[in-house]
C-alpha cells in the first residue's frame, strides 16, 4: 500500500516544514541536541495530523487483510478529507467494501457559514482519484441506526461539535450505541480526539469523546486503545471475537488434508 497517501493526497498534508523552521533545525544538528521544532498542527486547515492518518491506514488495512465482514462507516466527515483517504486505502487493496460517510453537511465551520461543504466533498473525491461515498446527509439523529450498513467492519467516529462536553458526550453516545451492535466480530471503531492523558503533551480538548467511549465500555469486553497521534489524540477498540483470515484457514484445512 502507498504509505505515501497520508502526506500527499492534499497540499495542507505535507510534511515539509516552514524554511525558517529547516534553517533553525539545521543549525540544531549541528549540536548535541536531540530534538526538532516543527510546525504546529492547525486544526481548522489540518484537521488530522500525519500520525493520526497513518493509524487510519494501518487499522483500516488490517480490518481488510482478515477479511473483517462488513462495510466501512465514518461518522463526521465535513469536506472529507478522511473519508478520501479511507477511500483511497479501500482502492490500493482492491478491496469492494463500500464507504458510508455521514453528516449534516450544512456547518461550514471555518470555511464559512456560506460553503457548500458537500459540493466541496465530492471535488475534494475527484481531485483524488477516489471514488465517491455513500453520502447519508442529516443529523445523526435522523440517520443512525436505521441507515447503517447491516454490518460494519470499520468506522470512524470524528464527531467534534465543539466546546460543550456534556452535548459532545451525548452526541457520542448516540454514535456508540448505533455502531457497536453492528460492528462485526474483529471490526474496529476509531475514535478521533479519545485522550485518556497517556501522552501529557497532547491536550484534551474534546473530553466528551473519553468520557462517552468508557462509559459505553463499562461493562463490555472491550476496552478503549490510546494511540499515539502526535500533536493530536486518537483512540480504538476491536470488537471481541476476532476472526482468522480466511485464507489463513484455508491454508489450514488444506494442509490437514
Amino acid at each position: 500500500m502507498n504509505q505515501n497517501l497520508a502526506t500527499t493526497l492534499f497540499p495542507e498534508w505535507t510534511t515539509t516544514p516552514p524554511k525558517f523552521l529547516r534553517t533553525i533545525n539545521k543549525v540544531i544538528r549541528r549540536r548535541p541536541l536531540r530534538f526538532r521544532l516543527e510546525r504546529a498542527v492547525d486544526g481548522r486547515i489540518d484537521m488530522t495530523t500525519i500520525e493520526q492518518r497513518v493509524h487510519l491506514m494501518e487499522l483500516l488495512t488490517v480490518v481488510v487483510q482478515y477479511e473483517v465482514a462488513g462495510d466501512v462507516v465514518e461518522l463526521g466527515t465535513f469536506e472529507g478529507k478522511t473519508a478520501v483517504l479511507l477511500t483511497r486505502v479501500l482502492q490500493e487493496l482492491g478491496s469492494p467494501k463500500k464507504l458510508h460517510v455521514y453528516d449534516a453537511f450544512d456547518v461550514g465551520y471555518f470555511l464559512g457559514e456560506e460553503a457548500d461543504v458537500l459540493a466541496l466533498l465530492r471535488q475534494n473525491f475527484a481531485g483524488a482519484g477516489a471514488r465517491l461515498p455513500e453520502i447519508h446527509k442529516g443529523y445523526f439523529e435522523q440517520t443512525l441506526p436505521a441507515e447503517l450498513p447491516e454490518t460494519v467492519c470499520f468506522a470512524h467516529l470524528d464527531v467534534g461539535i465543539g466546546p460543550h462536553p456534556d452535548r459532545h458526550k451525548g452526541v457520542m453516545l448516540k454514535c456508540l450505541e448505533s455502531i457497536y451492535p453492528r460492528l462485526a466480530p474483529g471490526g474496529i471503531c476509531l475514535l478521533m480526539d479519545y485522550n485518556d492523558g497517556s501522552f501529557s503533551d497532547v491536550a484534551d480538548g474534546h473530553p466528551g469523546v473519553r468520557q462517552a467511549t468508557d462509559e459505553f465500555l463499562l461493562n463490555k469486553p472491550e476496552k478503549a486503545v490510546t494511540l499515539y497521534g502526535g500533536q493530536g489524540a486518537m483512540g480504538y477498540f476491536r470488537k471481541s471475537g476476532m476472526p482468522a483470515p480466511q485464507k489463513a484457514v484455508e491454508r489450514e484445512h488444506m494442509a490437514v488434508r
